[in-house]
């Protein structure tokens, strides 16, 4: 697992069109036992990248199955989740891009893809779609966190073959209107690093606490209190892997006045401490943390 930022402006330098900005870059291996949980990203898209799976993409409305080889485009504001069981595994690549309107084709073709997310069959081209995305990697450490004109060629490489096979081997997957429970689970996302409680919560939509918890568990499977617990401990590991703070800060950042209670809960999600973990990924992904 390894994940890379790219939030400054001196990270993208080469501005020259066609331009996609890339924002972030990740790779996951780590599934089941970790995993973000249901978010949206307010001004980017996704790009995923399924280098090995029997998992499932999770949205608002259902499940979907994903296969090897698959790639999946998710719009801005759009409620998903990787998932599997613990007897299965899933790999995957993402990628966050920003679409200006003068972007060019490339740019164009994301922009359209506004309300419904898209799986692409890929399996044909598997091998180059994990090469293209390991070269990334490999550029970021190469130009020490900056996306250079190679970087450019590679990622719109990649969306003019994504670009094109949207054309012919696409699925659309419709989003049914937010249920009530997705406004809780945006609440608890928007605020998962304040002191919340499943009867602030509550008070918060006016409802009582056992309906809240009701109305949760019927859509997501997981009660509101958990689902905070699992977002925080994700969040928790994007801290470990992208910044120096100490566990403490960091059990501070995502809501626990208390590291030793932080760690706990840490280690019974992920298997390991909060410190073993960055240790572990961050040698294993020998890549420059900022």
């Amino acid at each position: 697992m390894w994940v890379n930022n790219y939030n400054s402006s001196l990270d993208n330098p080469f501005h020259e069109q066609p331009f996609i900005k890339m924002r972030y870059l990740s790779y996951t291996d780590n599934l089941p036992s970790w995993s973000y949980g249901y978010h949206h990203h307010e001004d980017v898209y996704e790009l995923a990248f399924v280098e090995e799976s029997s998992g499932m993409l999770l949205l608002e409305n259902g499940q979907i199955p994903l296969k090897t080889g698959d790639v999946i485009i998710m719009p801005p504001k759009m409620l998903h989740c990787y998932s599997c069981s613990q007897n299965e595994s899933m790999r995957y690549y993402s990628v966050w891009l920003e679409a200006a309107p003068d972007g060019g084709a490339v740019a164009e073709f994301l922009l359209e893809i506004k309300n419904e997310s898209v799986i692409i069959s890929a399996y044909k081209y598997h091998d180059y779609l994990r090469s293209a995305f390991h070269i990334l990697s490999e550029l970021h450490q190469i130009n020490k966190g900056v996306v250079d004109e190679t970087s450019q060629s590679v990622i719109l490489g990649l969306l003019m073959l994504i670009k094109k096979l949207y054309q012919y081997k696409a699925m659309t997957v419709p989003i049914s209107a937010s249920s009530y429970a997705s406004d809780v689970l945006r609440y608890i996302n928007e605020h998962c690093n304040e002191d919340l409680s499943l009867e602030s919560i509550a008070g918060h939509f006016n409802i009582s606490s056992s309906h809240l918890r009701r109305i949760f568990r019927e859509v997501y499977d997981i009660s509101p209190i958990q689902y905070l617990i699992q977002r925080r401990i994700a969040t928790a590991t994007d801290y470990l892997l992208k910044t120096n703070a100490s566990v403490a800060e960091i059990s501070r950042q995502v809501g626990y006045e208390n590291p030793t209670h932080f760690s706990h809960l840490f280690e019974a999600r992920i298997g390991c401490t909060p410190g073993a973990f960055r240790e572990k990924f961050r040698k294993e992904s020998a890549l420059p943390v900022v």
